[in-house]
Formats: C-alpha cells, structure tokens, sequence
C-alpha cells in the first residue's frame, strides 16, 4: 500500500464569482503548498482543494486565511481527514461492475487501498467507493487511472456537494492546476487571455510578449516548418489570422520571484499573414504552436495595420477597511499604480471603487489585493483611563513622533480598551505595538491604612489635579491604592511627587517589643479592651489622624500606628500601666494522661473558662518526655544491643556565669524599653526565651521502622527526630513565609545545623506559601544529607492540602532530577500549623505511592522515609500505612521492638513536627508503668491576685480528674508482644497508660477518670475475644496469617489442617480468615462488587499488561487489529468457598514442597528466565495475597459470556477445553490482557462493550519451561532427562507448563482445576 503525501482541504464561504485561478493562487499562498487539482460543489460557495503534500502547519494556513480575504470573502479552511468515499462519474455502461472497481483500487495499479463497499448505479453510470483508510482518497484523486476509461471522473464524496441525491457534473467542479475548465451554472463572462497565461507564467516559467516586439536577442523557437499549423495539419490552406494571436513564451524568472506578473503580460494581436515572411514562421510539430522570429518585423507594424477594436469599460469595488485605505494612501500606492485612465473612488466605510478599461482594472484590481495582503493589523492593549487621554493632540504627536524616529509607516486609532494599529507588513506592525507599549507606562502606589484619611483631603486633590494639568498622565485613586498612567516620563515625574508628599505627611509605625506570653495577655479581650480605651483617651485630641496598635504575640510586638506625637504618648502609656504589671506562675502536670486531658476539648475548655474568669492568660507547653520501657514485661524475650557512645554532655553554666547571662537579659530588655526602638519581628525573643548555656536533650525513643513496596521503592514510616537520619540524602524542613527559623520544626533544624543554615536560608527571598527552598547541608546535620528542601507553609486553612500535594511532588521531582537516591519527610505541618494529622498522612501518601508507581519507579530515588517524631501523628500515618496494605500490619524491620536500634532527637518547646510535641504524652500512656509520663507545663500570665487565684483552681482541676485502675487476667500469660498491640493501639487512641505485667497477669490503667473507665470496658471485652481465640483450633493459622513473616505464613499453610477464607472476603467467611468446611450438593457462589483499592489495583494490572503493538496479530486475534487498549467497566469478587477449599488444599501440598526444599520460583533454576509480568508491576495490594515463593500468580483468563456462570460455580475445566492446544488439553492462562481479550468473543463476531475476563489465582508450583510446541495429556515427568507426560518409571511430576515456543505469548498450562481459582470478574470495553 503507498503512503499518500497530498492531502484534503475543506473550503468554504468562496465568493461565486471568484476565478479559479484566484483560488488556486490564493490557496497556495495561504498553505505554501502547491494545489493540485480543486473540485467545487454545486453553488460554487465551497470547493475541496487536493495539495500535492501535506500542510506543514495547517494551523497558521487557518489563522493567515481569516486575515486575508479573497474578493470580500474570508474564507474557511478544514482537513478532510475523515474523507473515506469517492464517487465515479461517466461510467462505461458495458465491462465495470462493483466487483471490478473493488478489484482495481486493491490492486498495485491504483495503490493497492482496501475498499470498504462499493456501490453502483448502472443506469446514471457512477459508483461510489468507500474505503477502509481515510488517507486513501487523496492518493487516489492524485493518479491518473486510464483503466477505467479516458471520460472517467473522480470527486471526493462530500456531503455539502450533494442537492435531491446528485452531484455537480465534475466536468464543470473539477479544476486541475494548469488549467482554464469550462463551466455551465453559473454562467460566467468568458476568462480573458491574460488569466490562463499568468498561470502559465507561474508554473512554466515563462513571459509572454507580443510576436512584434520580440528580437533575435529573445531566443525564440521557430516552427519546423516555417509557418503556423492549419486546423486540418496541412500547412498548405490559408487561414484567416483575424481571430488568433500569437505570443512570444521565453524564460523568466522561477515561481516566487516573481512579485508582480502583470508587467510581464503584454497581449497583442498577431499581425496579417502577409506581414510576415515565411522564412519567419516555423512549424513545432511537438508542442502545435506558431512562434514567430519577429525579425523581419518593423517596430510599429501594429499601428500601421488593422484598427484595433475599442476594449469595454467595467466597473470594480474592492471591500476593505478604512484603515488600510488610509495606509495605501499613505504609502503612495494610488499614485505609483493607477493609470490616469482609471477613475479611483473610496468611500467611508473602506470600500474601493475602480472604472476603467478590463484589462486596466483587471491589473489593478490585482495590484491592490496582493498589496492590502502584505497589510498587517494589530490591537495593542490600552487602559479605559488612557482612552481620553491619547485623544489629545500632544499625546498624538507624541505618538507619531515615535514612529517617524523608528522609520515605521502606521495607522493607528484608538477604540475603547485597545489601540488599532495598521502597517505594511506583520513585522512593521509587530514592532509598531512594541513602540507604542514602550512609551505607554503604568505604575501604582499603595497608600498606607492609616494614611487613607488623607486621600480624601482638599489639600491632596489639589496635587493630583496638578499633576495631570503639566504631564500627559491620568492619576485615579481607588481607595488605598494611586494608579498612575499615561507617558512613561510623566508617570515617573507623578509618581514621585505624590510619594514625596505622603513621605512629608506620612503615618509613623513603632513597635513595642515584649514577650509572646505577655502579648498573648494583652490579647484577651477584657485586657485588649482597657488598652482601646486609654488609647480613644489620646485620639480625642485629633479625631481625623488616630492612633491605633495591633499585637503580634507570634512575632513579639505590639505594632502603634499614627502621628509621630500620638505614637510616642502611646508606647509611653501601655509600658508603663500594662507590661510592667504583669506577673506570671506555672504548674508543672506530671501525671499519666493529664496532659491530653488538658489539651482536649473539655480540659482545654476548662482551662479557658478559669483564665477568663480571672482576667489571665493559661497556656500549656509540652517540655520534655522520657524513653518508656517495654510496655509488656518478658524478661526472657529481651534482648539488649550494645549502646552506643553517649555525647559528653556541656559544661554546666557556674553561679558567676549564670548571674552575668541574667543581668545581660534583663538589661537587654530595659534598654529596648527605655530607647522605644523598633526591633524586627525576626530579631525579637519572647521574656522566658532568653538565650541559655544548654540546649534541651530529648529523651530516645525507640520504634521499630515500618515499610512499603511500591514500584520498587521502599517506602519507611518511622518515629524519631528527622535531623538525626543517618541514611537520606535530602531531609525535608518546615518554615513560614519569612523563612525563619525560630519556631517549630524549623529551629530544630536550627539547634542541628546552625547559624549558617539560617544564613543560607535567609539570603534567599522571602517565600510564597507552597514554595520550595533548597540549601547545602551545614552544621552537624548527618554526613549523608546533601541537600535541605524548605517547604514554605502557613496556618491551615480547607483546602491546603492541596498545595500540600504540590509541595510534596515537586520535593519528590526535585530529588529524582538531583539524582538523590533517599529523601526524608517530617509530618508536615502536624504542629503548630494545626494540619490534622489523618489528612496529612493521606495526602502524603498518595503522592508517595502516586511517584512510586509512576515516573518514580525509573528515577534514582529508591528509599521514601516518613519521619514523624509526636506519638498521635504517628498513629495517624500508621493507620494510613496499614489501610494501604488492605489492614495487614507493616512489615517490621525486627520482629522484637526492643532489638531495634535507637534514635535520638533534639528539641525546643515549640516544635512543630519533631521534638516532644503537645501531644507526646500517649507514647507514655501506652508504654508502661516505668516509663516516667510527659512532662507539661501550665503558664499563667495576668495580675498578681489572678495570678494567685488560677494557680490553686488549676491543681485542684488536676487531681480531681486523675485516676488508676487495674485488671487481672490469665490469658495474658499466653499473649504475646503482637497479640496485646491492638490493645496498646487502643490506649494510645484514647490517651490512657497502661502496663502489663505477664507475671502477675495485671493491667495497670492510668490517666483522666472517664477514659480510664471507659478504657477498662474495652479491655475486659478484648480479654474475652482472645479468650475465645485461643481455645479455637484455627488459633496458629490465624496469628502466622495476621502477624508473621512470609515464612511463617508458608510454614502455617503447610502444617494446618483447615483451609481459611481471604482477609478481604465478605463477612460471612471474614476473616482473620474464617475456616471453610467441606459441604456436599451444589457448589454455591455469589458475584460482590470490589472496593476502591481492589478495583484500581486490577485496573492497573490489565492495563499495564495490555501490549498494544500486539493486538490483531496470531491466530486467535483477527478481527482485532485497530483496537488500543481497553476500559475497565466493572470489577467482581467471585466468593465460592468449595472451588477455593480445592485450591487451598494444592496450595497446602506447594508450601509443603516448598518447606521440603523440591520447589523453588521457577525463574531462579535458570535465570535466563523471564519472570511472570503481573509480578513485575509493583501492585502491593495484590502482590501480598500470593506466595511467589511457591509460583503463585495472577494471570488473566479470557472467555465467551456464555461460559461465565458455569466457571463461576465449577471453576475453569480443562475437559471440555480445546483439543487443538499447542500444549494439550489443559486449563490456559495469560500474564498479557492483551492474549486474553482474544478469547472473550468470536473471531467472527467481534465485539466491543461488555465483554468479560477472569484475573484468576494460579498455583504453578514445579514448572516444566517448554520451549517447542508440544501436546501434553498432564505435565511431564520431573525425572532427569525424561519428560514424558506418561512416564511409568518415576513417581513425581511437573504441576504446570509454561509454553515459550517462541510465539507473540507465552502460555499458562496447568492440568488440574484446582491450580486455577477464579477470583476476579472483569467486565471491560474495547477502546
């Protein structure tokens, strides 16, 4: 089949009386492409044009055609790329039938395309072709097809030709370049010579001059037989010369150069026969024209012949615009064009009018389109504001000025919102705007809130008045803000005075400096209220200009705002009756579950209510928290490792030491308030914050590391201080806008790395909130950290996660682009930024895995770590971990948690997302009895009686809500660390402490009195279920199936006795895997639809095993080719606990082997061996289900809808399979969807929605890999150099065939149905 290089175009809205030379010209500028053959529809407002080649860039032939008319008309352009028909005219009536079409067009003559349908209308002699591929029909109208017969013609079938089922004769639609077609509706004046030589001139290459001017200098060809050929080809008969001319064709210049053809067609008659010697006339036999040497001829033998007969008068109108007329007019085209025999006429609204002779307006007419084509339009952008203004004639001199200095010809106007400018060329007018954009100008000033009185004022109208009288400007105000537009020098002038006269009448700010816990005092609103009242005091003297103050207790400020004499008066007031009389007292919380308590909604709301209630401000402060123990006692499990080298520990501050850092503090903040200078916020440090000698060491906290396999990257979710990560080479910080870092995770980061990571940091600008910054590693951050990425964040607000998304994702780009192989995050703002914790955990994830299992899985970044450091943001991350795995528990590093090595991380009051947060008093609650609970802190903050009063009501709140209680049970001698974790799990979530003795089988509960109760009741509940558990024979399957390791999962399979439905099964074989019991009669089964998680990962898995580039080729796919890929409908689970017993009991038997050593994946006997490619995709939610270790996989088994009920109930039989097999009688599956997909539907009968497959567990066990084709009645014999199917002499065999034959797939045999269990139900359509 050739490949097709012209191509279809769609034109539309021509003018009826445009020439067809117009069109083609026009057409091949517009495209640059040369046309080939055009064919109009019946009124001749549409056409469709056949180019030579494809259209390089069709999208800018649209865009240039919209801005060039042809005779008024803009004309539309579109591909025909869906043009799969033509229709054939003038059929022969004897020798042609549609199967003698269909045969022509398939065969290499016409270009070998496959016809779709054929039909033949034998009595109005025509047919219409449809073919398969579109691109057929261009290649077909290019060739000549002379088979058919010379009277033959071809169209393309377009809907908009066709009127009452006919179609335009073609012999008047079809117009080949080169060509002068005739044509009956709609008539038409006859086309002079002048047009169909010009198109001569273009293709040939050719000028054409009257056969009296020509010379001996011209070379001109004579005729052969010196004189002109007769009609009849004798040149003997005399005819008359009156109705013929003759031209002189010589070479001119090639297709492009040529600018203005007109100058090169001069039309004369040819002069009488007896004026012209027959040594002169020469006969060219090839080409039957007369050419004429011209050499005998005098100069004026035409003037002083025959009379030429007068040429008629016509009349033509050219639509334009006005702006372009003025443009021409401009540039002199009138006077360096028109003859003064033509008469020239405009109108107002653009329109051009030429009277004249034909051929003088012709010419003209022409001259004028091809000049108003190089005419190019631009809008540049103007404010409403400067509409007025480039009204003026100053402005508009100014303008024109600019132009006549750039050498650019314009016209331009100004209409609403933009400016209409008109050049010669895109370019002159491109560079026209850019001119115009340069002198225009806009700048804006923001005025101050508490200078906005002003702008009101007599005396400021009167400046801006001003402004605008001396400079080309407009000045609007529109509430704060001054905008200034107009000339760029004016605006500058302007924009200068006004900032000149607010710096003169400006509003002072001042700031007093105090700690944040003070400032937070003054924030109560009774406090708050007192200090509004002082101040109304001061504004009564000046009710326009008033003072006003904010605090900031975050940035350690009370902001003053106003005149320089009512700022002074104020700061003087609010030291001396506020700051100074404040007291403070604290209450140290030290029992188990307390802190919680206080932080929940009652506690904290109680805490509120004693505050208010006596005028002082209560904060609790999370300080310091200790290591727990092991919360479950096991002395004989414990293992101790080998501790490492502690830090030697500071220099303790001396007595002398201690008293200068004291008087340097105070006199520090006496000299700030004693100066009354404005300190940054950045530079300020709260009244308890002033800087020590020690740095609060964090307690180590041990948590064995949980992870995830995505894509091939390990995913790590870790409890510990993120700055002391040994392994990652990019650790990921927190900070604000102003990119400080004084608070939160940020000075952790500080303490860690040091002044020059605050340095680095700050030499940066300021950031936007979902901005990263990177910076080096500095300071004593771990060797193997490179790089620290900044996530810019603020207080969270709905709808942050998504630019929480966004920060995570570019960290996760940037790391792969750096080449980074690990990256560490913090729970990001979990902390004082108050992001919940569960959507945090959440949104990270799954941009996580979303990296993990896409373009991450092919970048250097192999290692993931969550590092989260506070114990309910843990716990948080930790569901979210255990919801990705289906509710499995996470793979451990080490089963014991006390093997696993410890962390230690450094911390501040502050923190956000590491150190000991507000929350970190459940890691002890959960622990155990020796684990010293969190250490917390109450601040008071008011007068020194308030002060006095909230301090006794806050310890008598404390001890009236604590309380202890303890349960005794037997079983817990029998439970081990993992069986009592979803009770600790229980008391973390409710904030209670708990410690379990194994000895003396006591719990012992701690914390807030209503939890503790309520905590005892579940504990007792969960007491009896395992009560229950372990008297249940299912006990040992169940624990190796929910906690052990995948040896332990295979070790259980192969002793137990019982079969266990899956986890994931509905709830009536729910499971910790309920145990399925053999029954008899029918075996029932029931079809559920899948949850989310289910459906994307079988989703996933169909889709990334459908190979495309294989479709519609083999045996079993025709009827196949054309299709993509697939679309997953729908997803069910098939629940048929009988067929699954059966293939629970040859899955047993597998783990036996496997335990016994004989059975291997397959893929490690030869690693030549290409593993099955639904266990290369990385899909945890479906790879955790199968033991690859014994061949189980997920393969896909295609069948009819007919089959589906009966696989469903009976599973996939082997019996009643096809004999003809390349590998016996067997049971077939695909690791390809694509192999599959060719089995859901007849080849015959093809189909496209609806369509069904099964994702089925298969158990390969011991594999034979065959590598030719071969019938097998059962796998082979595993004997040494046997492999026969029907071998007598040794015992054992394969259980299944992979059938590599060197084919598009390889094939999935197994001979028993109870190796093939189908799980899933696929319903999909074919895309």
């Amino acid at each position: 089949m050739e490949q097709p290089g012209s191509e279809l175009v769609l034109v539309k809205n021509i003018s009826p009386h445009s020439s067809d030379d117009s069109l083609l010209l026009y057409l091949e500028n517009v495209t640059g492409e040369d046309v080939k053959k055009v064919f109009y529809g019946q009124c001749r407002t549409i056409a469709v044009a056949l180019f030579e080649d494809k259209i390089k860039e069709f999208s800018k032939a649209v865009v240039k055609a919209k801005n060039k008319a042809l005779e008024g008309h803009i004309l539309e352009l579109s591909l025909m790329s869906c043009c799969d028909k033509i229709i054939i005219k003038d059929l022969p009536k004897d020798g042609v039938s549609a199967d003698y079409l269909e045969l022509y067009f398939e065969s290499k003559a016409a270009g070998g395309w496959e016809v779709k349908k054929c039909t033949f209308e034998n009595e109005k002699k025509r047919a219409v072709v449809e073919f398969e591929d579109p691109s057929a029909v261009p290649a077909i109208l290019s060739r000549e097809h002379e088979k058919l017969g010379t009277s033959v013609q071809l169209m393309p079938y377009v809907e908009e030709f066709m009127k009452d089922d006919e179609v335009t004769d073609p012999g008047s639609s079809q117009v080949t370049k080169g060509t002068t077609p005739t044509r009956i509706p709609p008539p038409l004046p006859p086309k002079p010579p002048g047009e169909v030589l010009r198109k001569i001139v273009q293709q040939k290459g050719v000028r054409v001059l009257p056969l009296h001017q020509t010379s001996q200098d011209d070379n001109m060809v004579p005729f052969p037989s010196g004189r002109p050929p007769t009609p009849s080809g004798d040149s003997s008969k005399d005819h008359s010369w009156q109705s013929t001319s003759m031209y002189d064709l010589t070479s001119i210049p090639p297709k492009g150069s040529l600018q203005n053809p007109a100058p090169f067609m001069q039309f004369s008659p040819k002069p009488p026969a007896n004026q012209i010697a027959d040594k002169d006339i020469k006969e060219d036999k090839t080409s039957g024209m007369e050419v004429s040497s011209g050499q005998n001829e005098p100069p004026n033998q035409q003037s002083q012949g025959q009379q030429q007969p007068k040429e008629k008068e016509t009349q033509k109108t050219i639509k334009s615009t006005k702006s372009k007329v003025e443009l021409l007019s401009k540039l002199g085209f009138w006077a360096d064009t028109v003859s003064p025999s033509l008469k020239t006429g405009f109108k107002e609204d653009g329109i051009i009018e030429y009277q004249g002779t034909e051929s003088a307006v012709r010419d003209v007419v022409l001259k004028t389109y091809e000049k108003l084509q190089e005419v190019s339009e631009k809008m540049a952008p103007v404010s409403l504001p400067l509409h007025d203004l480039l009204q003026k004639k100053e402005a508009a001199d100014r303008i024109n000025k600019a132009f006549e200095n750039k050498a650019i010809d314009v016209v331009w106007k100004v209409g609403g919102s933009v400016i209409a400018i008109t050049a010669l060329g895109e370019k002159n007018a491109e560079e026209a705007v850019s001119v115009l954009l340069a002198l225009l100008h806009k700048e804006q000033y923001d005025v101050d809130p508490d200078s906005q009185g002003m702008l009101a004022t007599a005396t400021f109208l009167k400046v801006i008045e001003d402004l605008q009288c001396r400079h080309l400007v407009v000045i609007t105000v529109d509430r704060a803000i001054i905008v200034f537009e107009g000339f760029l020098k004016e605006v500058k002038e302007s924009l200068k005075a006004v900032q000149d006269y607010f710096e003169v009448n400006a509003i002072v700010t001042a700031a007093l400096t105090a700690g944040k816990r003070e400032l937070k005092y003054l924030s109560i609103p009774q406090i708050k209220n007192k200090i509004r009242e002082t101040l109304e005091m001061l504004n009564s003297k000046n009710p326009v200009l008033r003072v006003s103050f904010d605090i900031k207790p975050e940035e350690g400020e009370l902001v003053l705002r106003g005149t320089r004499d009512l700022v002074r008066q104020a700061k003087e007031t609010i030291d001396k009756d506020f700051i100074r009389t404040i007291t403070s007292a604290k209450v140290d919380v030290n029992k188990i579950g307390m802190t919680e308590f206080l932080q929940e909604t009652t506690g904290s709301s109680l805490l509120k209510t004693i505050g208010s209630d006596n005028q002082c401000y209560v904060e609790l402060e999370v300080k310091a928290t200790q290591r727990p123990d092991s919360a479950v006692s096991e002395p004989t499990r414990i293992k101790k490792k080998p501790q490492p080298p502690q830090a030697k520990p500071r220099q303790k501050a001396t007595g002398q030491q201690k008293d200068i850092m004291s008087i340097s503090a105070k006199f520090l903040r006496a000299l700030l308030h004693q100066r009354r200078v404005e300190v940054p916020a950045e530079a300020e440090a709260e009244k308890d914050e002033v800087p020590e000698t020690k740095q609060v060491k964090t307690p180590q906290v041990k948590k064995a590391p949980l992870h995830l396999m995505e894509g091939g990257i390990k995913i790590t979710l870790v409890q510990a201080d993120i700055t002391k990560d040994r392994w990652s080479s990019v650790l990921v910080n927190v900070v604000t806008e102003k990119l400080t870092l004084q608070y939160g995770l940020a000075k952790i980061f500080l303490n860690a790395a040091g002044e020059e990571l605050e340095k680095a940091l700050s030499s940066q600008a300021p950031g936007n909130f979902g901005e990263v910054k990177v910076t080096a590693r500095s300071g004593k951050l771990p060797e193997s950290c490179k790089e620290v990425y900044h996530m810019v964040c603020q207080q969270y607000k709905p709808g942050h996660e998504k630019t929480l998304r966004a920060m995570v994702e570019e960290c996760l780009k940037m790391a792969a682009k750096s080449k980074h192989p690990s990256i560490s995050f913090p729970s990001v703002g979990c902390g004082g930024l108050h992001f919940p914790p569960p959507l945090v955990a959440k949104t990270m994830f799954d941009v996580i895995m979303k990296f993990a299992g896409g373009e991450g899985a092919k970048s250097s970044v192999k290692y993931i770590n969550l590092i989260v450091w506070e114990p309910r943001t843990y716990g948080a991350f930790l569901e979210e971990l255990k919801s990705r795995q289906g509710g499995a528990a996470a793979s451990k590093v080490e089963d014991d948690d006390d093997d696993e090595g410890e962390m230690e991380s450094e911390s501040d009051s502050g923190s956000d997302d590491a150190g000991p947060p507000p929350q970190a008093t459940a890691l002890a609650a959960s622990s155990g009895t020796r684990a010293s609970p969190v250490t917390s802190t109450i601040f008071i903050y008011g007068t020194k009686k308030g002060v006095a009063i909230v301090t006794r009501r806050i310890q008598d709140l404390l001890k009236k809500h604590y309380k202890e209680e303890q349960i005794t049970e037997d079983v817990i001698r029998s439970l081990t660390k993992k069986d009592l974790a979803p009770l600790q799990d229980k008391a973390k979530a409710l904030g209670v402490g708990i410690s379990i003795d194994q000895k003396t089988t006591v719990v012992l509960i701690k914390g807030e009195a209503s939890k503790v109760h309520s905590f005892r009741a579940d504990a007792m509940s969960f007491f009896s279920s395992k009560i229950k558990e372990c008297s249940s024979g299912s006990w040992k399957l169940q624990q190796a199936l929910q906690h052990g390791s995948r040896a332990d999962h295979i070790a259980a399979l192969a002793e137990s006795t019982i079969i266990c439905a899956p986890q994931y099964w509905s709830k009536k074989y729910k499971g910790s895997g309920s145990v399925i019991s053999p029954k008899k009669g029918p075996e029932n089964y029931q079809l559920l639809p899948v949850d989310d998680k289910m459906r994307q990962a079988i989703t996933e898995m169909l889709q990334k095993t459908w190979q495309a580039h294989l479709v519609g080729h083999g045996r079993d796919a025709k009827g196949l080719a054309g299709y993509q890929n697939i679309k997953v409908t729908k997803v069910e689970r098939v629940e048929n606990p009988q067929q699954y017993l059966k293939y629970g009991f040859i899955k047993k038997e597998h783990c036996q082997k496997y335990q016994d050593g004989t059975l291997r994946p397959f893929y490690t006997v030869d690693s030549n061996l290409a593993k099955v490619l639904t266990s290369t995709l990385g899909i945890g939610h479906l790879d955790r289900h199968r033991l690859e270790e014994i061949n189980e996989y997920y393969l896909f088994h295609g069948t009819k809808k007919e089959n589906i009920r009966s696989i469903c109930s009976t599973g996939v039989d082997f019996r009643i399979a096809n004999e003809g097999g390349m590998f016996g009688q067997g049971i077939y599956t695909a690791e390809s969807s694509s192999k599959a997909d060719q089995y859901a539907d007849a080849t015959g009968d093809r189909q496209t929605t609806g369509l069904k497959m099964f994702v089925c567990r298969v158990l390969l066990g011991d594999v034979f890999y065959c590598r030719e084709t071969k019938k097998f009645p059962r796998p082979p014999c595993t004997g040494a150099g046997c492999n026969d199917p029907k071998c007598r002499t040794h015992e054992n065999f394969h259980d299944s065939v992979i059938g590599d034959a060197q084919k598009l797939f390889r094939e999935f045999v197994v001979y028993d149905r109870g190796q093939c269990y189908p799980e899933f139900l696929v319903t999909y359509d074919r895309v």
